[in-house]
């Protein structure tokens, strides 16, 4: 059984992982997952290694048989589990970052979109990496909202989604360490079920 290799590191992950015992914390949840996970391996370690001895061979490969894919899909779900916890964590992490860079339009942006598309490609550089350096919300607002048309702020909507990125960035607050535990976690976790 290869997958030992990687459950014996995704044990040794999770003990790892941040002491959040709230209740439906995402550690929690997938610490809960995982331990289903060993329950049924264990249970299938058994089976192999202790065989019904009144039963046949062929019930015994059967039922053997039955608990791997039992193992199998409880060891998708802590994997399925582990990837939604990243998701959601990364989900709101963002939420939080772009409230906090309060990226609301004002009654200006117009007028800015309009400067800005007056401005040589030198300034326009220079134009909003010192909104960037600012915190001039209403102009990183005005220039990089997802409902504007690029051809309304003379930026691409590549550009415009690398300003507001980078604009968004400056707000985190947040310690990525736990989300990038979980994350360490799930990756584990599917290349483990990759190898059942």
């Amino acid at each position: 059984m290869s997958y030992h290799v990687e459950l014996n590191t995704v044990r040794a992950l999770i003990d790892r992982l941040p002491q959040d015992e709230t209740i439906g914390s995402p550690a929690l949840q997938v610490r809960g997952a995982f331990n289903a996970a060993e329950v049924e391996l264990s249970k299938l370690v058994d089976i192999q290694l202790n065989p019904d001895d009144m039963a046949s061979e062929k019930a015994n490969a059967i039922r053997l048989e039955a608990q791997r894919t039992k193992f199998q899909d409880v060891l998708k779900a802590a994997a399925s589990r582990a990837a939604k916890a990243v998701s959601d964590l990364r989900s709101a992490q963002l939420a939080r970052q772009t409230e906090a860079a309060n990226l609301k339009e004002s009654e200006h942006a117009s007028e800015i979109r309009s400067v800005y598309r007056g401005l040589s490609n030198a300034d326009k550089l220079s134009f909003m990496q010192q909104a960037i350096d600012g915190n001039d919300s209403q102009v990183i607002a005005a220039l990089t909202n997802p409902a504007t048309s690029p051809l309304l702020t003379g930026l691409s909507g590549q550009q415009m989604a690398h300003y507001r990125a980078h604009y968004i960035d400056k707000f985190s607050t947040t310690d990525t360490s736990y989300v990038d535990a979980i994350q360490v976690v799930s990756e584990t976790l599917v290349g483990a079920v990759s190898h059942i």
